[in-house]
Formats: C-alpha cells, sequence, structure tokens
C-alpha cells in the first residue's frame, strides 16, 4: 500500500523473524504460518519512543527500583552506560509492546550536566544480549538546573569546566 493510498485496503502482511518481508493483495503465505486476522484494525511496522527510561526505571519514587542514573564527579557521567542497568522482565514492556512500540532509546535520567550514554533497544522476546541493538547512539545530559533556577552565564561556566 502507499503512502498516498488512505482507502481500506484488503491484503496481505508476511513477517519472517521479526521483519516485514512482502505486503500485498498477491501474497503467498506459508503454509506454516501463524495467521492473524487484522480486518478493520490499523496495521503499522512498529513505533519507536525516542528517549524511554523502559526498562531501567520500574518505581520512579523507589531508589532501589531506578538504575536509569549514576550522580558522577562534577554532575558528570559520561561513562554511565543505561543499557547495563536494563531490566528485560519489566512489567512495563508488555503493555509497550500491546500498543504498538516496538523499539526505545534508553536514556540516563536525572538532572546531571552530563547523564551519560544511551543504546537503541529492541522490545522483543529475545534473549538480553540481542536486544540492545546499537550502543552508544547518544550522549544525554541538561543544560541549566533541574529546578530551572540556573542562569546562562552559571550553565556555560559549567559547560566550560567540563570540556
Amino acid at each position: 500500500v502507499q503512502a498516498h493510498d488512505r482507502r481500506n485496503v484488503q491484503g496481505t502482511v508476511l513477517i519472517d523473524n521479526g521483519a516485514i518481508t512482502a505486503v500485498g493483495a498477491a501474497v503467498t503465505v506459508p503454509a506454516n504460518a501463524r495467521r492473524i486476522d487484522a480486518k478493520g484494525k490499523w496495521v503499522t511496522p512498529g513505533l519507536i519512543h525516542a528517549v524511554s527510561g523502559l526498562g531501567l526505571v520500574e518505581i520512579g519514587a523507589v531508589p532501589d527500583a531506578n538504575d536509569a542514573q549514576a550522580k558522577g564527579e562534577h554532575a558528570v557521567a559520561a561513562s554511565f552506560r543505561a543499557w547495563d542497568g536494563l531490566n528485560p522482565d519489566t512489567v512495563l514492556w508488555q503493555p509497550a509492546r500491546n500498543e504498538g512500540v516496538t523499539s526505545v532509546v534508553v536514556a540516563p535520567g536525572g538532572g546531571s550536566l552530563i547523564s551519560g550514554q544511551g543504546a537503541f533497544v529492541d522490545l522483543a522476546d529475545l534473549p538480553r544480549a540481542a536486544l540492545v541493538r546499537r550502543a552508544p547512539v547518544a550522549m544525554f545530559g541538561r543544560l541549566g538546573a533541574a529546578d530551572g533556577a540556573s542562569t546562562s552565564a552559571r550553565t556555560s561556566s559549567s559547560v566550560g569546566e567540563t570540556m
């Protein structure tokens, strides 16, 4: 189905090993394929949550359930790798999958000047080592104070000291 074609189209989407391999009205479906009737449903290739703590924070108010941040020295935790604390057994992944989220960028949290590194992670039912598709993908940080009381001079000074 082309993006410009918004009609209700009847057809088949063939997925093999987690990847879309064919789309159309005349797709040959293997005899052993699992069939899902999606008539009247939206079919999308998957949503990506671009900055998430999914798999890092179970209960935000409980510090022992939070692997999303490190303090670092002078508010710099550049070597913190968020994916090292990833919990693929979190009860929060299944609801995200149910809503169409297939991948996330797990990002370190906190109000540090430099919070650490993030990774691109699949939410598939795979062994832990196979979930991290690419790491690192970004360095995360915050300019200004977490309470919003920072001045641009203070922020420039902090960045200058860090560099």
